[in-house]
């Protein structure tokens, strides 16, 4: 049995283990228990923390939250193409090969080409904010002293061998339903993305979302 888990209410509320009030449990020696924090603290941080044999947990007594609409979604942005390189050459990285068994059982030579000349020409119109600028949005949200704590980041910076491009991208959700709240100005204030789905939405709209983005295979 193993409990934890990110959510959007993370901030506020903590890890999915830290909403649950109470264990019913089959111990080894074939007696039932309820544990909760009253009746066998030491037992339920041990069943809160996961990977453990303690016993088989047959309920869980979870605290719920209410919750209404959210504002958010996928942001992605090019990186300057222009820059990457340069950083590329000083730290003497090769450059990646597009040409990897998943990228061509996804996608044929030709199309990842039009769609990397497609991106590369995106970013010529001013869709490639500088790295500088795009760590000191994510310091700005991740180092605030005052931190939002209706505020969710799940950012990253990777390499899309299907496509031959770099790409910053993530999620960024207010579980208030704020648009653009003050938490995320300087993701707002970065040049434009290249792709965005950021609206109002429910959380369950907002889960299917992460999911859909994490398919077994092409991730």
């Amino acid at each position: 049995m193993g409990t934890g888990g990110i959510s959007f209410l993370s901030q506020k509320h903590g890890w999915s283990a830290d909403t649950i009030r109470n264990f019913e449990v089959v111990l080894p020696n074939g007696t039932i228990a309820n544990v909760n924090r009253r009746s066998n603290p030491t037992l339920f941080s041990a069943l809160r923390g996961g990977g453990n044999n303690f016993g088989i947990v047959t309920r869980f007594d979870m605290e719920t939250f209410p919750q209404g609409k959210l504002w958010g979604g996928y942001q992605f942005y090019f990186p300057d193409p222009g820059e990457i390189k340069e950083r590329r050459q000083k730290l003497g990285v090769p450059s990646p090969s597009p040409l990897t068994f998943d990228s061509l059982t996804h996608f044929s030579k030709l199309s990842a080409s039009i769609v990397s000349g497609g991106f590369r020409a995106a970013s010529y119109f001013g869709y490639n904010p500088s790295i500088t600028d795009f760590l000191k949005a994510f310091e700005a949200v991740v180092f605030k002293q005052d931190i939002d704590l209706h505020s969710h980041l799940f950012w990253s910076f990777s390499y899309v061998n299907q496509l031959d491009t770099y790409l910053f991208g993530g999620q960024l959700v207010h579980t208030e339903g704020k648009e653009w709240p003050e938490v995320f100005k300087e993701f707002k204030e970065l040049k434009k993305p290249v792709w965005s789905t950021s609206r109002q939405a429910s959380m369950v709209e907002l889960a299917k979302e992460v999911e859909n983005w994490s398919n077994v295979g092409p991730r």
